[in-house]
């Protein structure tokens, strides 16, 4: 056993990519990385206990991609290897033409795993591969957590190669004889990728012979560290957690921003993870846009992040969800019986009694003509008990912390410009019902269940 396989056989046991039986698919493209890879695994194949195949996938987005084809099975041939290929025949897209590859490719890999052809599947991922990827996301201002470059193992997927240079398998296949392909794309400098790969990294080198090496070495550290960190987070989440109900989840700012950057950071991607977000959109200037309002106390500022999400803080605390602008609120006259859709929620109002779950109960006589039910507006007030004047709804609701997110979301009875009845706020003394009330009624509102009921301070 050679150098390269000897540190090809250490990392595939180091990551435990394999296990006795399993039938190996060496995902080839007919470049030097793939390539290698299959010619090792097949002579490391009865040590590992394993069966290796083959798979290629032609894109056909150049004209001689189909000699990367006959370049691929040739080589399964020569090694007696099981291989199974497959031809886009989708076209070449107008943009996006990686991402668009990525997804044929790996919907190609994923078809084979289903139908049975294999139970991993092995890209040619090299260490250089990983610390370009690192150098990307740090240029696009990713985290500690992307900083790791391309992780050994993820789910079906290994990658035995990742801790091997790519100078060292060129060399190795010189030297084996064994024949490649070379991408005329990967020669270009219209990718990020290949500007990193052609641009820094040889003028990294240049300084530091093995600064490949220590970029890979500090990268795997600090993702171990960044795992380690949202492992301790995910224990105490419940300490700033208020509310997972419905779409979002809300946390106690006051207790985040006591804590160090790095947990605040930490417990801003636990909550995102909570509600389903991809972190992969998540970057350094999203996590810095939400501390901000953490460690300021920006009381009903957001943050937007990608995807159309949201982070905000209010009196019910530091919200992330989906941004979902509220739901219309058409005014409805108010009447004696009624059952009506209105905002996110069921209104029903009803004579005493009629309804089991009674509402707030208001005498009928003393509602004023003409009220209706609709959402809040610029000049609501109302009149408290004991209390001589008007006060401003507005003033009201920041009065009784009521989270900036639910303002616009509250079903209110008013006449004119003053507020009757709020659902779960409020109820006008001049309205309420009483011993003397001859024709009670019942408002009761029953929201969908996506929000929090406001409370009565």
């Amino acid at each position: 056993m050679d150098r390269l396989q000897a540190r090809i056989y250490s990392t595939t046991k180091k990551y435990g990519m394999t296990l006795p039986g399993q039938k190996v698919c060496v995902a080839i493209s007919g470049g030097p990385d793939s390539m290698a890879l299959l010619a090792i695994l097949k002579k490391l194949e009865a040590r590992l206990e394993i069966e290796i195949k083959a798979c290629h996938f032609d894109h056909a987005y150049r004209a001689d991609s189909g000699e990367d084809s006959q370049v691929a099975r040739r080589m399964a041939e020569k090694l007696g290897v099981k291989i199974i290929t497959e031809r886009n025949r989708d076209g070449k897209p107008a943009s996006g033409l990686q991402l668009a590859a990525r997804r044929l490719r790996y919907g190609f890999f994923e078809k084979l795993m289903e139908e049975g052809f294999a139970d991993l599947v092995a890209t040619g991922h090299t260490m250089d591969d990983s610390v370009e990827t690192s150098i990307m996301w740090m240029i696009r201002g990713a985290g500690p957590h992307a900083f790791g470059g391309i992780p050994p193992v993820r789910g079906r997927y290994i990658r035995p190669l990742i801790e091997s240079r790519k100078s060292a398998i060129i060399a190795w296949l010189a030297a084996e004889g064994i024949e490649y392909k070379t991408d005329p794309s990967n020669l270009t400098h219209d990718y990020l990728r290949n500007r990193v790969r052609h641009l820094v990294i040889p003028a990294m080198e240049e300084q530091a012979p093995r600064a490949v090496e220590a970029i890979n070495r500090l990268g795997r550290l600090a993702q171990g560290q960044s795992q380690a960190l949202d492992n301790i987070v995910a224990e105490r989440m419940g300490r700033f957690t208020l509310d997972e109900r419905g779409a979002g989840v809300a946390l106690d700012f006051g207790a985040i921003a006591r804590e160090p950057e790095a947990i605040r950071m930490s417990v801003y991607r636990s909550a995102m993870r909570k509600i389903g977000y991809d972190l992969g959109r998540l970057g350094l200037a999203h996590l810095d846009s939400v501390d901000r309002l953490v460690t300021l106390g920006n009381l009903g500022k957001v943050a937007s992040l990608p995807g159309g999400y949201e982070a905000r803080v209010d009196h019910g605390g530091l919200t992330f969800r989906k941004r979902v602008a509220p739901p219309a609120i058409i005014p409805i006259p108010f009447t004696s019986i009624m059952k009506e859709k209105i905002g996110d929620g069921r209104l029903t109002v009803a004579p005493a009694g009629f309804e089991v779950n009674q509402g707030e109960m208001v005498d009928m006589d003393k509602a004023p003509a003409g009220a209706v039910f609709r959402a809040r507006r610029p000049g609501d007030y109302l009149r408290l008990k004991n209390m001589e004047g008007r006060k401003s709804f507005k003033k009201f609701l920041i009065d009784r912390k009521t989270p900036s997110g639910l303002r616009d979301r509250i079903v209110a009875l008013a006449s004119g410009d003053e507020i009757l009845w709020a659902y779960g706020l409020f109820l006008s003394p001049s309205i309420a019902a009483d011993s003397k009330t001859v024709s009670p009624v019942s408002i009761r509102f029953e929201p969908d269940g996506s929000d929090r009921k406001p409370e009565r301070g």
